[in-house]
Formats: C-alpha cells, sequence, structure tokens
C-alpha cells in the first residue's frame, strides 16, 4: 500500500471519503507486518482519531504488551473519543484486573458519553458494581437510558426500586423511560404489568415502544390470569395507532382470548393491511397466511370505500360487512 505510516494517519482525516477508504484498506491488508506494526504503533501512541479507529483494529496478540499504558489511558487521556475506544477494547479481555479496572474508571469518569459507553458494554454483566454509577447517572439526557439498563442487569432490590421509580416520575425523560421499561420488563417483577400499561398512552412513540416490548419480554413465561384481560384490551387499543410495532404486539397478545373481541372489530374499522393481516393471524392463523400470501396483488384492487379487495373469495375481505363476518367466522 506504499508509506504505511501516512496510510494508517488517514484513518484519522477530517474528510470522511478520505477516512473511509484508508480505514477500508488498512483492514484489507492488515495482516501484512507493516500495516499491522503501525496499527499498534498508532494503537498507543496515534493522533486521536487515527488512534480511535486503531483502537477498535488492535489485534488480540499485543494487547498484553500495551496493556499498561492502555490500563492509564483509560482514566488520563484526554479525549472522550478515545476513553470511549479503550473501554471497547479492554471490555474484550477476560482478565480480573482488567474488569477490576473497567469499573474504577467508570466510577471516575465525569464525561456522559464515556460513561454512556462503560455502561452499555459493562451492563449485561450484572455486576453489582454497576448500581452506584448508574443510579447516579439515571437523570443525565444521554447516559440515563444506559443506565437504566444496566439497573436491569444488576436486577436486586435496589436497583428494583430505582427503576420502579423511574416509570412513576412524569419528568423521566423519554429515552431512558423507553430503557426502564425494557429493562423493567425482562426482570418481570410482580408489578411489572401495571408500570408498563399506562405507558403504552405515553405521547412519545420511543416510551410505547419500551413498554410494548417490555411486555414482549414478559409475555414468554406468560401473564397471570388477572393481568391477561388488561394486557389484551390495552394492546389491541394501540394496534392500529400505533402501526410501527404491530408484529411486537402481535406476539404479546398471541394465545390471550381476551384479545378476540377487540380484534374482530378492528379488522371491521381498520384501513391499515399489517394491521389488519395480524388481527386475522390472531385470530385465525390458516386464514391470516392466505391474506398475506395475497397481500400485494390485494393493493392493485379497490372497493369504493379504499378497502383491498385482490383476495380469494373464501378470506371475503370487500365490504365492512364481510369482513366483520369473516372475522367473526375466523374467530370462532
Amino acid at each position: 500500500p506504499g508509506d504505511v505510516p501516512a496510510l494508517v494517519r488517514l484513518m484519522g482525516d477530517p474528510v470522511p471519503g478520505v477516512q473511509g477508504r484508508a480505514h477500508a484498506m488498512v483492514l484489507e491488508f492488515r495482516q501484512a507486518p507493516d500495516i499491522e506494526a503501525e496499527v499498534v504503533r498508532t494503537a498507543q501512541w496515534g493522533e486521536e482519531d487515527a488512534r480511535v479507529r486503531a483502537l477498535w483494529m488492535l489485534p488480540d496478540q499485543h494487547v498484553d504488551r500495551l496493556l499498561p499504558s492502555l490500563l492509564r489511558d483509560l482514566t488520563g487521556d484526554p479525549s472522550p473519543e478515545v476513553r470511549c475506544a479503550l473501554v471497547f477494547r479492554l471490555k474484550r479481555v477476560d482478565r480480573r484486573e482488567v474488569q477490576d479496572a473497567l469499573f474504577a474508571a467508570l466510577e471516575a469518569e465525569r464525561d456522559p458519553n464515556v460513561v454512556s459507553q462503560f455502561l452499555f458494554l459493562l451492563g449485561r454483566s450484572g455486576d453489582e458494581r454497576l448500581l452506584g454509577p448508574a443510579s447516579r447517572w439515571l437523570n443525565d439526557e444521554r447516559a440515563g437510558p444506559s443506565a437504566a439498563a444496566a439497573l436491569g442487569s444488576v436486577g436486586n432490590k435496589a436497583a428494583t426500586r430505582l427503576l420502579r421509580a423511574l416509570l412513576t416520575d412524569r419528568t423521566t425523560a423519554a429515552p431512558t423511560l423507553r430503557a426502564a421499561a425494557m429493562a423493567y420488563g425482562e426482570m418481570g417483577r410482580w408489578d411489572a404489568v401495571w408500570l408498563l400499561l399506562p405507558l403504552l398512552d405515553h405521547a412519545a412513540p420511543d416510551v410505547y415502544e419500551g413498554a410494548v416490548r417490555g411486555l414482549d419480554a414478559m409475555a414468554g413465561t406468560g401473564f397471570r390470569p388477572w393481568e391477561r384481560g388488561a394486557v389484551a384490551r390495552a394492546l389491541v387499543a394501540g394496534l392500529d395507532a400505533n402501526r410501527t410495532l404491530v408484529g411486537v404486539a402481535e406476539r404479546v397478545l398471541a394465545g390471550l382470548a381476551e384479545a378476540l373481541p377487540g380484534l374482530r372489530e378492528l379488522v371491521d374499522r381498520t384501513t391499515s393491511p399489517m394491521v389488519r393481516a395480524a388481527a386475522l393471524s390472531l385470530l385465525d392463523p390458516h386464514n391470516a397466511a392466505v391474506l398475506r400470501t395475497h397481500q400485494s396483488s390485494s393493493s392493485k384492487c379497490r372497493t369504493k370505500s379504499g378497502r383491498s379487495c385482490g383476495v380469494p373469495a373464501s378470506v371475503a375481505l370487500c365490504g365492512s360487512r364481510s369482513e366483520s363476518a369473516a372475522a367473526r367466522t375466523m374467530g370462532e
């Protein structure tokens, strides 16, 4: 590739096109001895942007030799981007002293973006050392979502109390509320359904998504008898208004007989082929499969009311009365 130091240095070029081409070339020739040696040198002493990318691709066999300087820069480097890259690279080192150093650096970190990276990468460990930093950063706009997710991973009583407080606080930022809802659903606490259902009416789409995904995490183990009706009614009511998560809501509603009356009504009134297909799938999976097979052709034929009529006569979905009758037949 010619001038190797110049090529690796160009990975930090401010022009995205130049940076991307240089990065692609280094990746292509990264096993060449001179390229590998320059990547290692740049990962230790390079300029900020080029060093970040060199750290991302630093070969495993060189990490041990560089470990003292990498751990020192984890807290000492003035660049937040370099510190983020160090967290990313060191998280893959399965050694106790490295993990201890990462948690110590998390305690000392003051940049929200770096904290978010720490919490995101360390969050799935479930280590109780996450509790302190996560609780301190919950109210930060940038680090809050990662902090909420980390609390869900910890899952102890203190983490549960903090997440419960987030879910019931009207001032919680929408991205953090979304993450808290998903985390609390994955934890499956006794009151999770009753804390998540009110969030389905939240004005922010992110929060609705978090609540639906939280309920989806609980659906695998099944809802309690006294929860089933409330979950069914709330999700069916939101299907037509929040169409981007129809597939997720469909998974949650599967097997909930309490949803059938609302689904029959939904088939009759919705103008969305996707929502209608999901409702029919829940009412009768076999006929819904037929409907999906013919959806592409159905878009070419419309009745005066604008409803699709390009499906087989056996499904009979042209006109609201026929739709309603078909849906009731499928449900029965």
